[in-house]
């Protein structure tokens, strides 16, 4: 686009033909600005008479939406002006020679996109971002009403607890003191778990409202064919926000919480050294959620195949380290925050790396030790290990500052540790796994053969996996420590991180053979990519499909497709 310094843009055709004309309309089509001439002749020339003409002021308002309604093909830079019902992809002349050479019954885009406002795509793309904005707002009313239970259980316990003090002599000051202390500890977990879970609430319904405000947009000033190239864009986001919703619901990270007092020690408290316990009870939250759409597509398509043969790895950003692990080291964590971008335990500084998404460096936040590995709970919630330290700690980490909620004493040295279903799973060196609550009360030690030994990585599902490196091998159990099947492949020497993802796959990074595989849910495995540099930690963020892969020297960020 023709333009003088940034204040006048100028008629694209006039510029051509060295003539300057200011601006008064823009072609969606042909991306180009226009002045009144030019417009007019635009839409007297058959070939051009049917194009999207608007204001040029007006088109100021697409900028954003570029990226939805573009129509040149992202891989070959050409007009996307065929669709391809057996893969439901838009193609253009290159595709269909390098991936279509197949596929049968090619249909002309502008066929497919006619009616676009009035097709069932449209309306349900446009009534499942609405259902989605209605769960959201149900469930964060949930967790507000939550919060209120919370604060008038407290006063209730403490109540309970005055009463009976008034009956006990000096022996038993003390003791409430130490129940009240353990009431206010828990009633503040108990409120930073739903206040963390508003917060992700808050987030995603910003996100869905960003849709529908997209959507409304696109249906203005759109032309058919970017509509329609747009709805499968902003379908694909509302697919892996309902899912997240869904899984959050399912994992029962939206599960009402509510404080319990136990009196019965308080039967005979002369002889008891304390007065009871106050815990959080957790039952599934009863919200109606409103079902979305079953995939309907405009023409049908056959379901994605999960099986690890059909994964492909695409590399999407790579950085530098400001550091370089050293080779053996046992300080490896790194994960995808589910607020966008990424962090890295620095064991050198004491403190943890904090990325965008793009791979720029934000911060380093100094924490209370020397760190190992680290793992998500909520929104800015995380449980991180410290190795030689024994302990691990429950903190809330913004990019401005490190805040300590809570501090679990281990009986070892703890290194790899994951979250799942309000569990903690955590190496401890010799002593096998441990399974704790978010509270810090050891629920579980897996004391197995197996979970026992010289190995630092775990990650859990609803089983438990680990890399052996001295043994070359990974291996699955269940939650009672039974070994359900073991791995072992030539081409996987020192394997190292490892990780999971939504449908039963496991990735694992070997150190020696420099490389990644991934392993089916039943221990099947292949090498996924063999690298240049040492992996020595991975993980896979299940809402977008991304695998984080960090080196000795570099990290890397691939996106995750499955090959149709």
């Amino acid at each position: 686009m023709a333009m003088q310094g940034t204040a006048v843009v100028y008629c694209d055709p006039c510029t051509y033909n060295k003539l300057t004309a200011p601006v008064q309309f823009w072609c969606l089509s042909c991306e180009e600005a226009l002045c009144k001439s030019c417009a007019d002749s635009h839409k007297g020339m058959k070939a051009t008479r049917n194009h999207r003409i608007l204001t040029y002021e007006k088109s100021k308002e697409v900028t954003s939406l570029g990226h939805l309604i573009s129509q040149q093909c992202k891989q070959h830079n050409k007009l996307l002006d065929l669709y391809c019902p057996t893969h439901d992809e838009p193609v253009c002349s290159l595709c269909i020679s390098k991936n279509h050479r197949e596929c049968k019954d090619m249909v002309s885009i502008d066929d497919v996109a006619k009616n676009v406002i009035s097709s069932t795509s449209y309306s349900n793309l446009q009534r499942d971002i609405s259902n989605h904005e209605e769960n959201l707002l149900k469930v964060k009313t949930k967790r507000q009403q939550n919060l209120t239970i919370v604060e008038t259980q407290e006063s209730s316990i403490q109540s309970s607890v005055k009463d009976m003090r008034k009956k006990m002599d000096e022996h038993l000051d003390n003791l409430e003191k130490d129940l009240i202390q353990e009431l206010a500890g828990t009633k503040e977990t108990c409120k930073t778990t739903v206040k963390m879970t508003l917060a992700d609430l808050e987030f995603r319904l910003s996100v869905a409202s960003e849709m529908h405000f997209k959507i409304s947009q696109l249906k203005e000033i759109a032309t058919d064919v970017q509509l329609f190239l747009a709805i499968r864009e902003i379908d694909k986001l509302v697919n892996i926000e309902q899912n997240w919703l869904q899984e959050s619901l399912n994992q029962q990270n939206m599960n009402e919480s509510s404080l319990y007092l136990n009196m019965e020690p308080m039967n005979n408290l002369l002889t008891l050294k304390s007065l009871g316990s106050v815990t959080i009870v957790s039952k599934f939250s009863e919200v109606q959620t409103v079902t979305p759409t079953s995939g309907e597509a405009q023409m049908p398509i056959k379901p994605i195949d999960k099986r690890i043969e059909k994964i492909k790895l695409f590399e999407k950003t790579c950085i530098k380290s400001s550091y370089k692990v050293k080779d053996g080291s046992l300080y490896f964590g790194c994960l995808i925050r589910s607020t966008g971008g990424f962090m890295l335990v620095n064991y050198c500084e004491d403190n943890l790396e904090m990325f965008n998404g793009s791979g720029k460096h934000q911060a380093n936040i100094t924490i209370p030790g020397t760190p190992s590995d680290m793992t998500e709970i909520s929104n800015d919630c995380f449980a991180i290990t410290f190795g030689n330290g024994k302990k691990i700690e429950i903190a809330s980490i913004k990019i401005s500052q490190y805040k300590t909620i809570k501090i679990i004493p281990t009986t070892g040295t703890c290194w790899g540790i994951s979250y799942y279903d309000n569990k903690l799973a955590v190496k401890i060196s010799n002593e096998g796994i441990h399974l704790y609550n978010i509270n810090g009360t050891l629920l579980k030690k897996l004391e197995t053969e197996e979970t026992q030994g010289l190995f630092y990585n775990v990650t859990m599902m609803e089983n438990i996996y680990c890399s052996r490196r001295k043994e070359n091998t990974v291996f699955c159990c269940n939650q009672q420590g039974n070994v359900l099947w073991t791995f072992q492949d030539n081409l996987l020497q020192d394997p190292e991180g490892i990780t999971t993802d939504s449908y039963g796959n496991v990735f694992v990074v070997g150190g020696q053979s420099k490389n990644i595989f991934v392993i089916s849910h039943d221990g099947q495995g292949r090498e996924l990519l063999k690298m240049e540099q040492t992996p020595i930690s991975v993980y896979y963020d299940k809402v977008n499909n991304q695998l984080l892969v960090r080196t000795n020297e570099k990290v890397f960020l691939f996106d995750i497709t499955f090959e149709k």
